[in-house]
C-alpha cells in the first residue's frame, strides 16, 4: 500500500529536522518545501536549476497546476523507490492556500501537524535566520553552532507569538475532523512512533533519529540575544518564563 503524506508546520518549528528523520527511512521518500515560492525543494529537480528557462516553465506548471504537479511528483517518488510505502513533502500555510485545502479536505492524504509551543524559540530561531540568511545546515548534529545574536523587541515578539497562535489555532481548527499527528517540536524525538503509524509503515530501528541536519541555534535562549535583560522582563510581564525552560 502506498501511503501519501503532508507535513503542515511553519517556519522555524524544526520541519528540516523531521523531513530528514523521515527521509532517512528506507520505506519513505520526503520532499522539502516544493511549494516554496521560488524554489522546488525536491531530490528531483535540484539538476534543473541549472536550466533556468525549463525551471521556471516547471515552477509556473507548479504554480498553475499545484494538485496536477503534486500528483506527478507523488507517482515519480514511488516509481524512482519501488521500497517506498510513504512518500510526501512538507507545507507552510503561506505556500498554497490552494493545496492546504485540498489536502484536508482529501482523507486519503496523511497530515501532520508540527508546531512549536515555545515561541520565543522559534522567534529568536526565525530572527537569527533571517539575519545570518542561513535556514538550515547539512553534515552533521552540532548544537550552538550560530554564534550571532539578535535584538529583542518586545512589540515585535508578542506580535510574531499572535500571529503564530493565531495560525496554529486555524490550522488545528482546519484539522479537527480529520486524522492527524500534531506534535511539537519537542517531541519529535519521543513520538516518531505515532508518525510512523499514521504512515502505515513499520517501526523504525534504533538509528531511526539520525539526521543530516545540523541544529544551528544554542539551546540557551537567552544567549541568542543581545539583549537578555529585556527578554526577561518581557516573559516576566506575560508570565512566560517557562520558555527559558523549553526549546
Amino acid at each position: 500500500m502506498s501511503t501519501r503524506f503532508c507535513i503542515i508546520a511553519a517556519p522555524r518549528t524544526g520541519s528540516n529536522w523531521l523531513c530528514s528523520v523521515l527521509d532517512t527511512q528506507p520505506a519513505v521518500v520526503c520532499h522539502y518545501e516544493v511549494f516554496h515560492r521560488w524554489e522546488i525543494y525536491s531530490s528531483f529537480h535540484e539538476p534543473l536549476r541549472s536550466r533556468p528557462l525549463l525551471y521556471a516553465g516547471l515552477r509556473l506548471y507548479r504554480d498553475l497546476m499545484p494538485m496536477r504537479f503534486l500528483d506527478a511528483l507523488m507517482q515519480r517518488s514511488f516509481a524512482a523507490h519501488p521500497q517506498a510505502q510513504a512518500a510526501g513533502f512538507k507545507l507552510f500555510p503561506g505556500h498554497n492556500r490552494r493545496v492546504l485545502r485540498a489536502i484536508v479536505r482529501d482523507e486519503n492524504w496523511k497530515v501532520i501537524f508540527l508546531t512549536r509551543n515555545n515561541y520565543l524559540a522559534q522567534y529568536s530561531s526565525f530572527k537569527i535566520a533571517k539575519a545570518s540568511g542561513q535556514w538550515a545546515k547539512g553534515n552533521v548534529v552540532r548544537r550552538g553552532s550560530a554564534k550571532k545574536k539578535i535584538h529583542f523587541d518586545a512589540t515585535e515578539f508578542r506580535r510574531f507569538a499572535s500571529r503564530r497562535d493565531a495560525e496554529t489555532t486555524r490550522i488545528s481548527a482546519m484539522l479537527a475532523s480529520r486524522e492527524h499527528v500534531q506534535l511539537d517540536y519537542s517531541e519529535i524525538a519521543t513520538r516518531m512512533h505515532e508518525v510512523f503509524e499514521l504512515l502505515h509503515i513499520g517501526a523504525p530501528d534504533g538509528d531511526a533519529l539520525r539526521t543530516q541536519i545540523e541544529k544551528q541555534n544554542t539551546n540557551d535562549l537567552l544567549a541568542r540575544f543581545d539583549n537578555p535583560d529585556a527578554v526577561l522582563d518581557c516573559l516576566s510581564a506575560q508570565q512566560q518564563a517557562d520558555y527559558l525552560g523549553t526549546r
